[in-house]
C-alpha cells in the first residue's frame, strides 16, 4: 500500500512541478531520485516537494521517504527544511505548493 501511495505522490507531484516550471526537460518520476549532487533545478524542486507531501500529507517518517530515495534521512530533513524556507520568498515554490493543494483537494474532495 504505501509503494502504491508513493507512486501516486510521486507521479502528481512531477506533473505539477512539471506544469509550473514549464522551461527546460521535464521531470520523470523514475528519475526523481538520480543523483546526489548539483542536480537540475526542476528534479531538486520535485524531490523537495515529494518529500514535503509524503512527510506532512501522507504521515511517512523520514526514514522511510530516505529508503525510497536511497538517501539518509537526515538529506530527507533537508529538503523538507529547504522547502519550507524557499516557499516564503520563491514564487515558483509558491506556485507549486497552490497548484498542489488545489490538487490534492479535487482528489480528496476537501
Amino acid at each position: 500500500m504505501s509503494n502504491y501511495t508513493m507512486q501516486k505522490i510521486e507521479n502528481l507531484v512531477c506533473s505539477v512541478v512539471n506544469e509550473v516550471l514549464n522551461d527546460g526537460a521535464d521531470v520523470l518520476p523514475s528519475d526523481v531520485y538520480d543523483g546526489k549532487k548539483n542536480i537540475p533545478f526542476k528534479r531538486a524542486v520535485a524531490r523537495n516537494v515529494i518529500f514535503v507531501t509524503m512527510h506532512n500529507c501522507y504521515g511517512f517518517t523520514y526514514q522511510v521517504i530516505g529508503q525510497r530515495a536511497d538517501m539518509d534521512e537526515r538529506s530527507g530533513m533537508r529538503c523538507v527544511r529547504k522547502f519550507n524556507d524557499f516557499i516564503e520568498y520563491d514564487a515558483a515554490y509558491r506556485d507549486i505548493a497552490s497548484l498542489l493543494s488545489k490538487r490534492l483537494d479535487e482528489i480528496y474532495g476537501e
